[in-house]
């Protein structure tokens, strides 16, 4: 597996243009779970969703709390997407694992069912808003983003093939978040049917905007959410 993460890392390094503290923090979690596939006497070609879900609970068990285990899980998710897309792998078996939510950026007392009855009450047929909002918290809650990485959002930040946000968070760290099956198809639609009728002259390359084409505010999104 050293050959691999080495690889990785490079990859991150000069294709992806991430911080060598980002680097280092997946580098820690890709070595721990080699160690973990040594304790259990099981390659990295026969690791599964068992493997995984086995090594979440290894985590668990040392105290670690969900939103560290969420960082960690989204580091092997990248790394096992790389894997499969390289053709080092058949298949990414954490494509079918279920990531421990690091926690609601709407008020905290909504439960996951009104949350839920939120995004579906919006009309995504209303384009080019409904479509967008639609996305905006989708990609809120699925994501585990801020609402200020999410307004800073660029074009460039989005890869839609590896179904990846690059994120610029608190002290300028950059990190990759994966986007849910839901949070992505939303993203998608409105970047595809929404965002072109939003685009005004003089229109920069942040993915949600105003109706006047500028980049929406922290203040607009919590009238949206209101």
């Amino acid at each position: 597996m050293q050959t691999h993460l080495e690889r990785f890392i490079r990859f991150l390094a000069a294709e992806k243009g991430l911080s060598t503290a980002y680097q280092l923090s997946v580098r820690q979690t890709l070595e721990e779970f080699a160690r973990f596939l040594e304790t259990e006497d099981t390659g990295l070609a026969q690791a599964g969703i068992d493997t995984l879900s086995a090594f979440l609970r290894h985590l668990q068990d040392r105290g670690i709390d969900r939103s560290s285990m969420r960082v960690e899980m989204v580091h092997l998710r990248i790394f096992f997407r790389w894997l499969a897309g390289t053709g080092i792998l058949e298949k990414d078996p954490s494509a079918f694992l279920e990531m421990p939510r690091q926690g609601l950026s709407l008020p905290h007392v909504l439960d996951q069912k009104t949350v839920s009855n939120l995004l579906e009450s919006i009309d995504v047929q209303d384009i080019p808003l409904g479509c967008r909002d639609r996305a905006l918290l989708e990609m809120i809650y699925a994501c585990g983003m801020r609402v200020s990485e999410i307004i800073n959002c660029k074009l460039e930040s989005f890869d839609k093939d590896e179904a990846f946000v690059r994120v610029l968070g608190k002290g300028d760290k950059t990190r990759l978040v994966p986007i849910g099956r839901s949070a992505l198809d939303a993203l998608q639609m409105y970047l595809e049917k929404g965002r072109p009728k939003l685009v005004r002259t003089g229109t920069k390359n942040h993915i949600f905007l105003t109706v006047r084409g500028r980049p929406l505010t922290r203040e607009r999104v919590r009238q949206i959410l209101r």
